[in-house]
């Protein structure tokens, strides 16, 4: 990462990962103010294998509905119903979508193109 602040590339407006923590570290290390968003997709896999087979179509449904929203309060409001119904329907999985935090998903980055590396001059 410092090599690209190096060839003076650019802070990048939002870094999409898998959930390897170390790899957001070394993100927010880097820029500290940086979006990072999880990887949906892999998000949906780790539930999918959480989720007892019998529930794995609807879990799919659900998620795809609240990510691919038209809105960031549609997004939010399909969390809130997301969480809520999945607490009750599987702890395993609701406890796995409880671990992205903030991370799932971001529709917007603002003023990324005002930001610098961290310890750049």
């Amino acid at each position: 990462m410092r090599a690209l602040c190096a060839r003076n590339l650019g802070v990048p407006g939002l870094a999409v990962v898998d959930g390897n923590p170390g790899l957001s570290a070394a993100l927010k290390a880097q820029w500290p103010q940086l979006a990072i968003q999880r990887c949906t997709n892999h998000k949906l896999w780790k539930l999918l294998a959480k989720a007892p087979a019998h529930l794995r179509e609807e879990l799919a449904e659900d998620y795809r509905r609240m990510i691919y929203a038209d809105s960031r309060a549609a997004v939010e409001q399909a969390r809130v119903a997301f969480t809520r119904k999945w607490k009750l329907r599987s702890q395993t999985v609701s406890a796995s979508f409880a671990e992205a935090g903030d991370e799932l998903p971001h529709f917007a980055v603002e003023g990324a193109a005002d930001h610098q590396c961290a310890g750049a001059d």
